[in-house]
């Protein structure tokens, strides 16, 4: 029995490659790695980038910038988000307020956060939007959007039903 895959862009996909098309992009990947006897999704990044630079014509070629000087600085600038977005800092103004995990210890919070608002394109300090109403939304609308991205990936799981049971829950005003 023949078993069709369809291929189809993520809500959270950036904006670019959403003008590309998914399923000959996964078709081109599946080929790639049947041509070197591996699933696609192990096909090494070198052997995709090799067969984009090989095959202009492919919808995988438009994934790459081939422009060297372009690249490299959107690489350095990739690298400062993931530097940059990786380092947690937090700041106690009120000791009296904690946020504590299951064994009693104080969990930092991001001192930043980006809350997905119309209006914002930079990251925020976190006690600004806990307090303002419309980032404080924005950003539990983007936590409820994640959390229901996750529902949908791991749905099978029959041992994460209560999870799923909380995330149902959730209203956010």
């Amino acid at each position: 029995m023949a078993v069709h895959i369809v291929a189809e862009w993520k809500d959270d996909t950036y904006s670019e490659y959403k003008k590309l098309n998914a399923q000959q992009i996964y078709d081109e990947l599946r080929n790639l790695g049947k041509s070197l006897r591996l699933p696609f999704e192990q096909v090494p990044p070198q052997e995709a980038v090799d067969f984009a630079r090989n095959n202009p014509q492919s919808e995988w070629y438009k994934v790459f910038e081939w422009n060297d000087s372009v690249a490299a600085e959107a690489y350095r600038r990739k690298q400062y988000g993931a530097v940059k977005g990786s380092i947690i800092t937090f700041e106690i103004k009120n000791p009296q307020v904690e946020v504590l995990d299951k064994k009693g210890n104080q969990m930092p919070i991001p001192l930043y956060i980006n809350p997905r608002h119309k209006d914002v394109s930079n990251p925020v300090p976190t006690e600004i939007v806990m307090t303002e109403p419309d980032l404080r939304k924005s950003t539990l609308e983007q936590a409820l959007k994640e959390l229901n991205a996750f529902k949908a990936k791991y749905h099978f799981l029959t041992e994460l039903s209560k999870v799923f049971e909380a995330i149902n829950q959730v209203n956010i005003p």
